[in-house]
């Protein structure tokens, strides 16, 4: 049926005064076939009103590197109007099979944010403040469920991405994060686990296996600063750069993880186990050369990070 002109924008705009529930509400928006392509629409809006005392002790001392409170030491109170852990969130994927089995997807999302600020400042709301918008997922995907599937694009990092998945702040708020005004809050980040981030990779996944399946990716490099601290003269580099420092680009870094799931009688639950490695050759400068003869190239050296991850959830 065709809806009259004069009807489809009455439909919108009952659609867009339609009040936001304070909880986090997925669903499915539509699906339909294109040929012999299947497609999905899906997303969810996310926003909380976000309160927060911070009352520092006797001492006028807080947690070093707090998330909620900063580490001013100040007593404040402060409060927000904004996303959880878990942005608002927009999917479109596209998917298909071939004659000889193999499935190839496509997967794009975006994630706009309520906050006006997409940094760390204490930004007003306003008619010039313009929204943050995250685009976390685009990369494409090939398989065969005898062999696995192969992900290539920018998507959740391998190391650590249970952690997070299955963090029960994710639908809520978590940690509020006071001196934070992004995109979204931290929930349980860097007070339990660390951020498995958003990054462009190649990753490979087997088929199930009685419950088992392993992944493994290679990924873009993350820079010097992250992981060594290095600060030469007081100053740390960029630590998203790969390049920041002189650093080498080649050195990718590698992740991967296994996972067990399992069912029963009244008890279902997870194990998994991850790991991360990177290896980095760098160089660096001072800002300020102390004889007068300009920045130079003073020193390289190398950093080898490795991390491990383990996790359960019954």
């Amino acid at each position: 049926m065709k809806l009259p002109k004069f009807i489809i924008p009455v439909l919108l705009t009952a659609v867009l005064s339609m009040p936001v529930s304070v909880f986090a509400a997925f669903e499915g928006l539509s699906m339909m076939r294109m040929g012999a392509w299947e497609v999905d629409f899906s997303g969810n809006v996310n926003s909380f009103f976000v309160y927060g005392e911070c009352d520092p002790d006797v001492d006028g001392l807080t947690v070093a590197h707090g998330l909620s409170c900063g580490a001013g030491g100040r007593d404040k109170d402060y409060g927000d109007i904004r996303d959880g852990l878990l942005p608002s969130w927009f999917n479109f994927s596209a998917a298909t099979n071939t004659e000889g089995g193999i499935r190839t997807a496509i997967h794009l999302s975006f994630q706009p944010g309520s906050n006006t600020d997409s940094g760390l400042t204490n930004s007003l709301d306003g008619a010039l403040g313009l929204g943050s918008v995250n685009f976390r997922q685009v990369f494409f995907t090939f398989g065969h469920e005898s062999w696995g599937t192969i992900k290539i694009g920018r998507d959740l990092g391998v190391f650590g991405s249970d952690a997070i998945l299955n963090d029960m702040t994710l639908l809520g708020v978590g940690s509020g994060a006071e001196n934070n005004k992004g995109h979204t809050t931290l929930g349980r980040i860097g007070v339990g686990y660390p951020y498995a981030d958003w990054k462009a990779q190649v990753q490979y996944t087997t088929p199930d296996l009685n419950g088992f399946t392993f992944t493994a990716a290679l990924v873009q490099p993350w820079g010097v600063a992250t992981l060594a601290g290095i600060a030469p003269d007081g100053e740390l580099f960029s630590p998203i750069d790969a390049f920041a420092g002189g650093q080498e680009e080649d050195t990718f870094g590698f992740e991967a993880k296994v996972n067990y799931a399992f069912e029963g009688e009244g008890v279902s639950g997870l194990l998994w186990a991850s790991y991360i490695r990177q290896e980095v050759d760098f160089e660096f400068a001072l800002d300020n050369d102390p004889v007068g003869i300009g920045n130079q190239w003073v020193g390289d050296g190398s950093a080898d990070a490795d991390g491990f991850d383990l996790g359960a959830k019954i």
